[in-house]
């Protein structure tokens, strides 16, 4: 069920995320981050992010209390921290980073579109692990799940694309593949997680939000925008689902599940 949307300038927005009941959004070619109150959708201030190029996602850590930015030009991921928004960081990274998630634990997952490796850091920026994704082209975007497997978008109009479950080595799990004039599953974008292990998946072409439950299996759709969504958000604690999309919007749903 639709509850609202935020409608500011046409610029596409191209990351999301909740914290601290606060909102926030930050859209293409923009060094700086809206800050909404996450009840009354009403635009608070904004942050500014220096040095940020091109910032192709972001995401908020709920633990540590920051957020972070995919900055794919840069070859970086820029840091925020909400307890001093004065301390903005920066890490230095050999490729390009495309998505960014954050696990329950509060480690960064960076997903690298051009070697399709998804690579995982500490907060303070050190390597923990990273896995070659097998059969993968230009990954998108990567949520590492409670199994340790990691569910990923793919592909890209031009290129094979779908959505895909991931072992711990890199193996595929599962696919679902997107088909060129299919009202299913077009452009995946984004995907996200929620506490019951549904997947949410971001359709760019065929403008919707499509739910699967855990072992990837369809389950409905959501409500079709007008413009195409492009990434998406799960507040799982205030049953809220944000979509962001390229027209400049974000469009709060109320999570429900129809099985």
């Amino acid at each position: 069920m639709k509850i609202c949307s935020l409608r500011g300038n046409v610029t596409p927005v191209y990351g999301i995320t909740v914290v601290d009941q606060l909102l926030f959004v930050v859209r293409a070619w923009s060094t700086d981050i809206e800050v909404y109150d996450a009840s009354a959708y009403c635009l608070l201030r904004r942050l500014s992010v220096p040095h940020l190029r091109d910032v192709t996602d972001m995401t908020g850590c709920q633990h540590h209390r920051c957020l972070y930015l995919a900055d794919c030009e840069g070859r970086a991921l820029h840091t925020v921290s909400l307890k001093d928004v004065q301390a903005a960081g920066q890490w230095s990274l050999g490729d390009k980073p495309y998505g960014v998630s954050v696990t329950p634990r509060g480690h960064v997952v960076v997903s690298f579109c051009e070697t399709s490796v998804v690579a995982m850091f500490t907060n303070a920026g050190d390597l923990l692990r990273q896995v070659a994704v097998d059969q993968v082209v230009n990954l998108r975007h990567a949520v590492v799940r409670d199994t340790g497997q990691l569910v990923i978008c793919h592909g890209s109009l031009q290129l094979t694309a779908g959505v895909s479950i991931i072992d711990a080595e890199g193996h595929v799990v599962k696919t679902v593949p997107a088909e060129p004039g299919s009202t299913q599953l077009g452009w995946p974008t984004h995907v996200a997680v929620d506490h019951r292990g549904f997947i949410y998946v971001t359709d760019y072409t065929n403008r919707q939000v499509l739910q699967f439950d855990p072992d990837l299996t369809y389950v409905a759709d959501i409500e079709q925008e007008q413009c195409n969504p492009r990434s998406i958000c799960i507040d799982s604690i205030a049953r809220r689902i944000y979509v962001a999309e390229s027209g400049g919007s974000v469009h709060i749903y109320g999570l429900q599940y129809n099985q």
